[in-house]
């Protein structure tokens, strides 16, 4: 169905400029903000969790400065300036677009560009040289893995793993085996950011004895040598790293290996 094009002329008996502002906003979407900051008309804009404005978004950064894109700018303004942000439908007013090309947050703050910024944030499609239809799809790295190792002699304390995703994980896994002469340890534990639990699996060769766990306070435990002597970890994470913070019991031995997957 095609888009209707009525526009008011003054003869109708009504102000024609407030008729014809009313049909455009019918076929997009506009919503009022607090400015964060001075803002442009058609500035791409995001939601600032911290004090619930509107700030020019970049992709340069990896986080909300991308994930919390809001809009476009209709209206100029200062910071604490309440203005229109449009949100859905077409944008206009903008300049030197390629027609069917896709469109993303640059990193210059406000800017939109055919080339990704270091952080892919697609926020539409150019319809002609100067309108943009808003099609948003968040296209950095949901996932990352690696591998690291524990000495489960060491002392008590933090390990660092940087998971590389360039913003916080919604929650991470952590698989960890260990297999030594006398016993081997199977053990995989989740992080959600408020809860983390994990199973285990351990086999202790000498005695021929079996061991299963599974905690909802901890996500990891490593036996060694016997039950009396292991490592345990309680997770956390941030925007940058992955840290286990370490509890060592008695005096294990041997070396842990830890696959680790972080997503976004």
């Amino acid at each position: 169905m095609s888009e209707p094009t009525k526009v008011w002329v003054a003869v109708d008996q009504l102000n024609a400029a407030d008729l014809n502002n009313n049909f455009t906003e019918a076929l997009n979407d506009y919503r009022d903000f607090t400015l964060g900051e001075t803002i442009a008309v058609n500035d791409a804009l995001y939601l600032k969790a911290s004090d619930g404005k509107a700030w020019k978004c970049d992709a340069d950064f990896g986080d909300e400065r991308i994930s919390n894109f809001i809009g476009f700018a209709k209206e100029a303004g200062n910071a604490n300036d309440v203005k229109k942000v449009q949100t859905s439908g077409k944008v206009t007013g903008l300049s030197g677009l390629t027609v069917g090309a896709l469109y993303y947050l640059s990193g210059t703050a406000g800017a939109i560009s055919a080339t990704s910024g270091t952080y892919a944030k697609q926020v539409g499609i150019a319809v002609s040289a100067t309108t943009l239809i808003i099609k948003q799809e968040d296209l950095t790295a949901a996932r990352k893995i690696g591998v690291a190792t524990k000495d489960l002699s060491e002392a008590s304390g933090n390990q660092t793993i940087a998971h590389g995703l360039g913003r916080t994980p919604k929650y991470i896994r952590i698989k960890i085996v260990c297999n030594q002469s006398v016993m081997a340890t199977n053990c995989e534990g989740v992080y959600n950011g408020v809860t983390q639990a994990y199973s285990l699996f351990a086999h202790d060769f000498s005695a021929n004895v079996y061991y299963v766990d599974s905690p909802a306070t901890k996500i990891a435990k490593i036996y060694a040598i016997d039950s009396a002597k292991y490592q345990e970890a309680v997770a956390s994470f941030d925007v940058t790293n992955i840290t286990l913070a370490w509890t060592k019991t008695g005096l294990p031995t041997g070396t842990a290996y830890i696959l680790w997957e972080a997503y976004a």
